[in-house]
């Protein structure tokens, strides 16, 4: 938090033992890895957020982060068409993500 990696809910809440929702976690990640100096390329951002039928869902706050992670490659939908923004992500999505993120900053060899 010192750091600037992650904020609370509000200006009064934390909530540190609460599942961590998909959207939130593209923020994250995004944080992290322009904290290691990676620029990201300024894509389109309608054009990235347009594959998903649910872009009506994705916050405001995150959408710039759900669409650099989305075209970086480190993040996907859940599905064809769903990025399911609000969903809890599993140990699994993020044990991917982060290997991902690590591999994007090169730190880990593809």
């Amino acid at each position: 938090a010192a750091r600037g990696l992650v904020e609370g809910i509000n200006d009064k809440e934390f909530r540190p033992n609460e599942p961590i929702t998909r959207e939130q976690l593209s923020v994250l990640l995004l944080r992290a890895l322009q904290m290691t100096g990676v620029e990201q390329e300024a894509g389109n951002l309608l054009e990235t957020l347009q594959r998903y039928q649910d872009r009506e869902a994705i916050s405001a706050w995150s959408e710039s982060a759900v669409a650099a992670v989305t075209d970086m490659g480190i993040m996907e939908g859940r599905s064809a068409a769903g990025f399911v923004p609000k969903g809890s992500a599993t140990r699994a999505e993020a044990a991917v993500v982060l290997m991902r993120m690590l591999q994007h900053a090169g730190y880990i060899n593809r």
